[in-house]
């Protein structure tokens, strides 16, 4: 048996379980609610923007 073969076999015969095991472990966590972030995470800080230009404001600053 050539090794091509041999790592063809073993790759069939080893992803699908893996794969399912992987498969089952997320839904778990997922079930749980822990693939989330947890509750007490500080919120992320708010963006300052300069204030808007106004029409009017624009019409004054070109004189």
């Amino acid at each position: 048996m050539s090794w091509a073969l041999a790592v063809a076999i073993g790759w069939a015969v080893l992803v699908p379980p893996v794969g399912y095991l992987i498969g089952r472990a997320l839904r778990r966590a997922d079930a749980r609610g822990t693939t989330t972030a947890p509750v007490d995470a500080a919120p992320a800080p708010p963006v300052s923007r300069p204030p808007a230009e106004t029409p009017a404001s624009s019409r004054a600053s070109l004189g």
